[in-house]
């Protein structure tokens, strides 16, 4: 059986298009998953240093047979593979990649290693505006807020979080 996920791409290093282009492709080319939509790239603001270089965002829609941690580990394998570094000294700091399980089905998961929905997902606009592009409908399986509220409900609704481009596959 196949789950429907939510993942969220991001990038900040090097030509930030790319790295997400290659992580979709990269994604795609594993067995276990089917890329079902693919949002825009935005470009936002980062989100803790504003020192850092902007971010390249978007948001996929997959269909998996991994449970939710055998794809915590596929993607952190990922962005192992595209050079990130994961035993960063710092919370927030420039990365070539980072990929973020955003939802999967309505599973709620509380864990140390992993929270699904993504425990952050509601203050990210950079997060909330590719996903309701790509499901309008979308409901937040722990809190039953709807993408419009969640994004309706932000703090910081100033941040820029802009449409770059399409990505077709």
């Amino acid at each position: 059986m196949y789950d429907k996920v939510y993942i969220g791409l991001g990038s900040n290093i090097g030509n930030r298009l790319q790295n997400i282009k290659k992580a979709i492709n990269i994604i795609s080319a594993d067995n276990k998953i089917i890329i079902n939509k693919v949002s825009s790239i935005y470009i936002s603001d980062p989100e803790e240093d504003d020192s850092l270089p902007e971010f390249y965002n978007a948001v996929i829609e997959v269909s998996t047979e991994y449970e939710p941690i055998e794809l915590l580990e596929a993607l952190k394998s990922i962005e192992k593979s595209m050079g990130r570094n994961l035993k960063r000294e710092k919370r927030y700091e420039p990365r070539i990649i980072d990929l973020d399980i955003i939802a999967f089905n309505s599973i709620v998961i509380k864990g140390d290693i992993l929270c699904i929905p993504h425990d952050k997902m509601k203050q990210r606009k950079f997060v909330l505006i590719p996903l309701e592009e790509i499901a309008p409908d979308f409901v937040c399986p722990d809190c039953g807020l709807t993408i419009n509220n969640m994004i309706y409900n932000l703090r910081d609704k100033d941040k820029k979080v802009e449409k770059a481009v399409k990505i077709l596959l």
